[in-house]
């Protein structure tokens, strides 16, 4: 995954996570691709899925980009059960708070289904 992923520019981290390391069968990957890009989530979710075709071959894969905007801790907490399989060098990892904080600096697509509504 690393090595599909991690040569764009705007991508920061990679972390697989949920039912792959739940389940006995999983029957997908889901794919947190933490990224600072300016394209929207649809162009960049078929832009991540295109790089990953080879693997989507062997196991179905649910890529879902993520960047500043999100209010959805408890999705964020389910990504941060998984494993990190890419951090690009010398980038911090950024941490959802609460909603309320003027400061907030979480991570999550403006499209993403996981955004709170």
């Amino acid at each position: 995954m690393a090595d599909f992923l991690g040569t764009e520019s705007e991508v920061r981290k990679v972390v697989v996570f949920g039912s792959f390391f739940e389940s006995v069968d999983p029957h997908d990957l889901d794919v947190a691709v933490f990224q600072d890009g300016q394209e929207g989530y649809l162009s960049l979710a078929m832009k991540y899925r295109k790089k990953t075709r080879e693997i989507a071959q062997r196991i179905p894969l649910d890529i879902i980009p993520l960047k500043a905007g999100c209010t959805t801790p408890a999705f964020l907490s389910e990504v941060n059960k998984g494993v990190t399989v890419y951090e690009k060098r010398n980038w911090t990892s950024l941490r959802c708070v609460k909603s309320s904080d003027a400061n907030r600096s979480d991570y999550c697509s403006e499209r993403s289904p996981y955004r709170s509504r």
